[in-house]
């Protein structure tokens, strides 16, 4: 692509630029268009429709290099620059230009932590974060299953909300799955039997071997029984509720998983395994795209 010297609607003549007519009524329709609540991509498509090149190669248009047109003052002119928009209009462009500018606020380090934590009751999908066009942030099931798109603040509050119901009953924390440390494989089976029809026909390197495995098969298969943990969870829980707000580094000690269902009750798993459902009534609407 062909790289522009001067600003679309100028050329330079004789060492001195000067407007180009053709261009510079494109220029004052783009504003005008703008002005009347046009849309950059509106005006793209009208642009690119009626072959109206941003270059003598022909390039197209596109809302970046409109953009940059909007933004440009060379257009209300300058010591170099003659004018070819008013600069009443150029204002209002550009005052509604910069309300239509959303500011992202930066995810807090809780926030940070829960994007990989939050996945749909319905799907097992991740929950992914989004903005919509007034700035405010949601979150939506990945694969779209379920309708509800909760904010970060209702996902907090929830995960605040339901840690108050555990203080209050701390047998909530119990009703983890109750997994044995070892439960014995087909092949620990195999592995046992055939030990014990060759201990006494091998030898000593040939049995310690063996037994090696057999001991490094049992182990691999061994399950942390995290129910262990409960006492000290509940005492992290109740500290955290006490203080009255959340930070990331208590979210790391408690919070496992958090799962959203279609209605946006937010249930969390504990890190000992334990699933306490929150209130379905907390979920006051969603936030639209």
């Amino acid at each position: 692509m062909k790289n522009r010297m001067y600003p679309f609607g100028y050329n330079c003549e004789n060492g001195e630029i000067k407007v180009n007519e053709y261009e510079a009524a494109v220029v004052r329709m783009i504003f005008s268009e703008y002005d009347r609540g046009g849309s950059l991509k509106q005006i793209v498509s009208i642009l690119n429709k009626g072959a109206i090149s941003f270059n003598s190669d022909g390039s197209l248009w596109d809302k970046c290099k409109l953009y940059r047109l909007l933004m440009d003052t060379r257009y209300v002119g300058d010591k170099l620059y003659p004018p070819i928009v008013e600069i009443d209009l150029f204002d209002r462009v550009n005052s509604a230009r910069e309300s239509k500018y959303v500011e992202v606020t930066p995810a807090s380090e809780e926030i940070k932590f829960l994007q990989n934590k939050i996945t749909c009751s319905k799907c097992g999908s991740h929950y992914v974060r989004e903005i919509n066009k007034k700035g405010e942030h949601y979150w939506r099931c990945a694969h779209s299953c379920c309708r509800v798109k909760p904010t970060d603040g209702y996902i907090l509050s929830s995960i605040y909300s339901v840690m108050g119901k555990v203080v209050r009953d701390r047998n909530l924390l119990n009703n983890s799955v109750t997994t044995t440390c070892y439960s014995p494989t087909p092949d620990i089976v195999r592995m046992n039997n055939e030990f014990r029809r060759v201990e006494h026909q091998c030898g000593y390197e040939v049995a310690k071997t063996l037994l090696f495995q057999i001991a490094s098969a049992k182990f691999s298969i061994c399950k942390e029984d995290k129910s262990i943990y409960t006492n000290n969870l509940y005492e992290k829980i109740r500290a955290s509720h006490k203080s009255g707000k959340l930070n990331v580094q208590q979210l790391k000690d408690i919070v496992k998983e958090v799962r959203i269902n279609e209605k946006g009750r937010v249930d969390v798993m504990f890190m000992n395994g334990a699933i306490v459902e929150g209130e379905e009534e907390l979920y006051a609407g969603k936030v639209g795209n």
